[in-house]
């Protein structure tokens, strides 16, 4: 059975986004292009992911981290 994921039109830093509700994650995520949008003071807290994480999407193929940020 197919559904629909559950997307609302928010705003992150003021930035209009497409979110996500996805009530089973542990984390948030955001990609790179909306990263480099949000205030500069976030890139200076900007990490390495831990070397033991990884994460895959629905259908199994891989999702590669590029940075952690820790609020």
């Amino acid at each position: 059975q197919k559904t629909n994921p559950l997307i609302i039109q928010g705003k992150s830093g003021g930035i209009p986004t497409p979110i996500l509700i996805d009530t089973g994650s542990s984390l948030t995520l955001i990609n790179s292009r909306l990263l480099s949008q949000l205030h500069p003071n976030l890139a200076k807290r900007l990490q390495p992911p831990p070397s033991n994480i990884t994460l895959q999407l629905a259908d199994s193929s891989p999702l590669h981290i590029s940075h952690t940020l820790y609020l």
